[in-house]
């Protein structure tokens, strides 16, 4: 079956030597992608559903996954130059240039990928155990600090070369582990671990970011979703989806649902390990055996047969009329000669 035709998902199989593609409407397997290594970690697609990005652990590899093919195809393996540091936590701009990867160490950097080059471009020697990048242009990076437990601002410029602005924030809990923006850029969640909570950031001036408040999460938030229009706010914990009604004055989150998701979830430094599918009716759950799907209101859909991600990464691609308007798009720039994936 196409995945071309179907609001399909990706999703890494840590452990395997390969990622899945998957049909979220259907729960079956679309396509199983072979790659060299098997310490795949964490998937992003680009906007337009072009191109997807997957990052292997020890191997400090990226690899770009061609989508408009059927089936898709690797386009390119990029190694970190010397002195190499594993691949983890990826996000992808919001114009699909480029590529923003931390490692989740300790002793690490953020960096930056160009889709087109196929090149790193960008390194920055900072402790980054998560990265998250702004989806509304201005160019605003933000990494979690796990141990200090601070959110420092980045920017990425049009050449995709990144620079430290001094900006940071404490994420008034311990242990932050990983970092969502809203989907107009103007604000910021982060999983507080240890504290079992959500920090709130304010980010619509990338000069001031500052933290809002803190909301309590069942144990060990790790994954945070947020629906299109902003409202609805999905906190995979050790046990439960916490899922909360977002607002831009205060309290900000309230909660107003969690459900038992059944599965055995870690928490992996940025790793994506929930996604929610196109049409927003249905949540996605990797961990180590399955890839469970459940609806919003936390009812059991299955999983999907022959995926065991062994806690790697998900991610969902947009709506279908978004992807046919993608192809279009990008056969114009190529008809001019500039592509810009």
């Amino acid at each position: 079956m196409s995945h071309l035709n179907s609001n399909f998902g990706i999703v890494a199989e840590y452990g395997n030597n390969d990622v899945v593609i998957f049909d979220t409407d259907n729960l079956t397997v679309l396509h199983t992608i072979a790659l060299p290594a098997n310490d795949y970690i964490d998937v992003a697609i680009t906007p337009d559903n072009s191109r997807a990005v997957i990052t292997s652990f020890n191997n400090a590899t990226l690899i770009q996954l061609d989508l408009l093919k059927e089936p898709p195809v690797v386009i390119d393996t990029a190694l970190d130059p010397p002195p190499s540091l594993p691949f983890e936590d990826i996000d992808i701009t919001p114009d699909g240039r480029f590529a923003l990867i931390a490692d989740g160490g300790s002793t690490t950097a953020v960096r930056s990928y160009s889709l087109l080059n196929k090149t790193i471009l960008s390194k920055l020697s900072s402790v980054a155990n998560a990265v998250a990048v702004s989806p509304n242009g201005n160019g605003l990076v933000l990494v979690v600090e796990t141990g200090d437990y601070k959110v420092r601002s980045f920017n990425i410029d049009n050449n995709g070369i990144l620079t430290d602005t001094g900006v940071e924030t404490n994420t008034g809990g311990l242990r932050p582990i990983n970092i969502t923006f809203s989907p107009d850029g103007k604000f910021a969640f982060v999983a507080n671990r240890i504290s079992n909570d959500v920090g709130i950031l304010d980010t619509k001036i990338p000069s001031s970011i500052s933290l809002l408040n803190n909301v309590s999460t069942n144990s060990e938030p790790g994954t945070i979703v947020v629906s299109s229009d902003g409202k609805k706010v999905y906190v995979l914990t050790r046990n439960t989806v916490d899922v909360f009604e977002f607002t831009s004055t205060f309290p900000f989150l309230t909660q107003v649902n969690s459900f038992n998701h059944g599965t055995s979830t870690t928490t992996k430094y940025g790793v994506d390990l929930m996604a929610l599918n196109a049409t927003e009716d249905k949540l996605f759950i990797s961990h180590y055996t399955d890839l469970s799907a459940f609806d919003t209101n936390g009812t059991s859909l299955g999983t999907v047969s022959g995926v065991q991600p062994g806690d790697g990464g998900v991610a969902i691609r947009k709506t279908l009329f978004a992807l046919i308007d993608s192809i279009n798009f990008t056969s114009e720039i190529i008809d001019r000669g500039n592509i810009i994936q």
